[in-house]
């Protein structure tokens, strides 16, 4: 399967897919290759579609799984930022000339002074006891899969690679036992996998709200509504990241951690500046872009965000 998209949250979540949903457990990252045109782009995602049979039908890939062959998936992440020379350049073309983006001939990729940052998350799922218990080194997996691949890529257990994306990092975590693991004498571990703030998010959030609540005494003389607009701004930060539940319990963690720390300093008259937080709950995010689309189609999406962008 090849997924394509520009959105932070919905690449994040078909990677946690691919882990969870499809039970894919090596993965291959590719950053940083420089495309000039959308045809050179293109090369290189048909290159990897024919070479790990990325458009199966599901008919195909149960066959295959029966047959003991690797089956893969693709995440084409391509982030567009307003910090982002390459996204900054095509925002200006926009509003200077936003016929052009419609035109048939328009290169995405050519027209931008800088390169697309554009990132590639290559899943492997192998159906082997041996790997979902992770008995066999990635290196022998990956050993054993270029034998049969031409010009395979290194693969790694998921948990080998540091997979981040503005400030989030991907986590596996280490389920407690059941009771029926209990009764059933089960003794490898379960896992789950979520998105969490990495540490150093984490820890310039947890910063920035302790020098808040240390520099609180400089507006003790000011009104109420001056000291809630006072933490208003923080609190907007926690209620502004990922509803994924890993960052969820770690923004309770430091909300909760500072409420104590206001209360041993102020006092629990000054928890009323602290109020409830909204949170966000992830919800499924629905692709543009179908799978398995000709990247053609991703093009014109992404000329299509643009021009959007533009009349903000």
């Amino acid at each position: 399967m090849i997924y394509y998209t520009h959105s932070k949250t919905i690449a994040m979540q078909r990677i946690q897919d691919c882990t969870t949903r499809s039970k894919c457990q090596l993965l291959a990252q590719v950053n940083g290759l420089k495309f000039s045109t959308t045809e050179e782009l293109t090369d290189f995602i048909d290159k990897w579609t024919d070479r790990y049979r990325l458009k199966m039908t599901p008919k195909q890939r149960f066959d295959a799984k029966k047959k003991g062959q690797a089956t893969f998936d693709l995440l084409v992440y391509l982030p567009l930022s307003y910090d982002d020379p390459f996204t900054q350049h095509l925002i200006e073309m926009a509003k200077d000339d936003p016929a052009q983006f419609k035109e048939e001939d328009f290169d995405i990729l050519e027209q931008g002074t800088a390169y697309a940052p554009i990132k590639f998350y290559l899943f492997c799922n192998i159906d082997s006891e041996k790997v979902s218990t992770e008995s066999i080194s990635s290196s022998r997996l990956t050993e054993m899969l270029r034998k049969q691949i031409d010009g395979c890529e290194h693969f790694g257990y998921i948990h080998e690679n540091e997979v981040k994306i503005d400030g989030y990092e991907f986590v596996r975590l280490t389920q407690s036992k059941s009771l029926v693991d209990e009764i059933e004498g089960r003794t490898k571990n379960k896992y789950d996998w979520t998105w969490r703030l990495s540490k150093e998010t984490y820890g310039n959030i947890q910063k920035a709200g302790e020098q808040l609540i240390n520099r609180f005494h400089q507006i003790t003389d000011k009104t109420d509504d001056e000291k809630k607009a006072y933490f208003e701004k923080h609190l907007k930060i926690f209620e502004s990241l990922s509803g994924f539940r890993g960052v969820r319990k770690q923004i309770g963690q430091m909300y909760n951690a500072e409420k104590r720390g206001m209360r041993r300093k102020y006092g629990d008259k000054s928890l009323q500046y602290y109020r409830p937080l909204k949170l966000i709950y992830m919800q499924r995010s629905k692709n543009s872009i179908p799978t398995n689309s000709d990247p053609q189609e991703f093009y014109k999406w992404i000329a299509s965000v643009i021009l959007t962008s533009a009349k903000k």
